[in-house]
C-alpha cells in the first residue's frame, strides 16, 4: 500500500511538473484607454485564439486617461504597453527600458481643425486676431501622448496664439470658445461631424503633412525582458501583427469584437462612430503593406531630435537600443490556423 501511494506520488508531481513546463507564458498587454476600435487588432489576436496558437497567455487590460501606462513594465512581470512614441521615448529619459517590439501607426494622427469660415487655413493664418482684438485660442491636449507635436509645431513657427488646455471631447471647439482644436482624425474629428458639422465647412491641417509627423501606437517590452525572453516578444509581436491584419481585412467581425468589449464594461456601441474609428485608424496602420510593424530609423531620428531641441526629452537612445528586430513583415510573418479561415 505505501509502495503504490508512492508511486502515485511520484506520477502526480511528474504530471504537475510536465504540465508546468509546457503552461503558456502568462502576459499583459496594457491598453492606454477603454474599449474602442483602435485596439480592435488586439481583440482579434485575443478572441481568435492567436495568441494562443503562438504559445502564449495574454490578458488585455485597460487603463483611464491619466493612469500611468508603464508602471506594470517595471514589475519584472511579463508586461507589454501599447503606447505612442512621444510617450516611449519620455519614460526612457526617465530610465524606463521600453524597447519597440512592434510599430503599428506609421504617421501620426492628429489634425488641428478650424471652421472654414475663420479664414485659418494653414498655421500661419492663426496670427490673425479674434474680431475683438485679442489672440487667437487653439485647445491643445494636456497630455504627454498627444499633446507635445502640436506644441512644438505652434512654438516652432512662433505662432502668437494663447494655447488652452485640453482634457477630452470637441466641447470647447463647438461652443466658439477656441478658434481651432487639436483631434485624431479617426476619433474626435468623427464626434464634430457627428454634431453636425459638415466636412466643407471644417479646415483641417494634418501634422502628418509637417516636421512633427510623429508616428504613433507601438508595442513596448522592458529590455530586460527582451534579454531574457526574446523568443515569446518575438511571438507576441508576430501574434499582434497577425490580429491587426485580420482586423483590417474584415472590419464587420472586428467590429462585433470591438462591441462585445465595449459592452461588456457598460459601455455605449456607436457604430458609426466605431466603424469609422477602425476605418480611418487602420488606414494609417495599413498592416498588411510592406514594412508594417518597423519603426523607421529616419522617422525616430525626425522625432528624437524635436524632442531634444523642445527640451522635452533630455536624453535620447540609441535606434538600435530603443528598437528590436522582429519578423512582422506581411511577406514573412508565419500566418496561424487561425488566421487561415478568417473571422467568420
Amino acid at each position: 500500500m505505501v509502495k503504490f501511494c508512492s508511486v502515485f506520488i511520484l506520477s502526480g508531481l511528474c504530471i504537475l511538473a510536465v504540465a508546468a513546463e509546457s503552461a503558456a507564458p502568462r502576459w499583459r498587454i496594457m491598453l492606454p484607454w477603454q474599449p474602442q476600435a483602435q485596439f480592435a487588432g488586439f481583440y482579434v489576436a485575443a478572441d481568435k485564439g492567436i495568441f494562443a496558437a503562438h504559445g502564449l497567455d495574454v490578458e488585455l487590460v485597460h487603463l483611464e486617461r491619466g493612469d500611468d501606462l508603464f508602471a506594470a513594465m517595471k514589475s519584472g512581470e511579463r508586461v507589454a504597453v501599447a503606447s505612442p512614441l512621444v510617450a516611449a521615448l519620455q519614460v526612457r529619459d526617465k530610465g524606463v527600458a521600453a524597447v519597440n517590439i512592434i510599430q503599428i501607426g506609421r504617421r501620426s494622427s492628429i489634425l488641428l481643425v478650424a471652421r472654414a469660415s475663420s479664414g485659418i487655413k494653414q498655421c500661419s493664418d492663426l496670427n490673425t486676431p479674434r474680431r475683438d482684438g485679442t489672440r487667437r485660442r487653439v485647445a491643445v491636449w494636456d497630455t504627454a501622448n498627444f499633446g507635445v507635436a502640436p506644441r512644438l509645431w505652434l512654438n516652432r513657427d512662433r505662432v502668437n496664439v494663447e494655447i488652452v488646455p485640453l482634457y477630452a471631447g470637441v466641447d470647447l471647439f463647438l461652443w466658439d470658445a477656441v478658434d481651432a482644436i487639436s483631434v485624431m482624425d479617426y476619433n474626435e474629428f468623427y464626434e464634430l461631424l457627428q454634431a453636425g458639422f459638415r466636412s466643407d465647412e471644417l479646415c483641417r491641417i494634418r501634422l502628418s503633412e509637417t516636421p512633427f509627423d510623429f508616428p504613433e501606437d507601438g508595442l513596448y517590452v522592458d529590455s530586460g525582458l527582451l534579454a531574457s525572453s526574446p523568443g515569446e516578444c518575438e511571438k507576441l509581436a508576430a501574434a499582434v501583427a497577425e490580429g491587426m491584419r485580420l482586423a483590417c481585412r474584415d472590419k464587420p467581425a472586428a467590429l462585433g469584437m470591438v462591441r462585445r468589449r465595449i459592452e461588456a464594461v457598460r459601455g455605449k456601441f456607436d457604430f458609426s462612430h466605431q466603424s469609422w474609428m477602425i476605418g480611418t485608424y487602420f488606414e494609417n496602420a495599413a498592416p498588411d503593406r510592406a514594412g508594417f510593424g518597423v519603426l523607421p530609423r529616419d522617422k525616430f531620428n525626425t522625432v528624437t531630435r524635436a524632442l531634444l531641441r523642445g527640451k522635452v526629452i533630455a536624453t535620447a537612445p540609441r535606434y538600435d537600443e530603443f528598437t528590436a528586430e522582429m519578423a512582422v513583415d506581411p511577406a514573412a510573418a508565419p500566418v496561424s490556423a487561425a488566421n487561415r479561415g478568417g473571422l467568420r
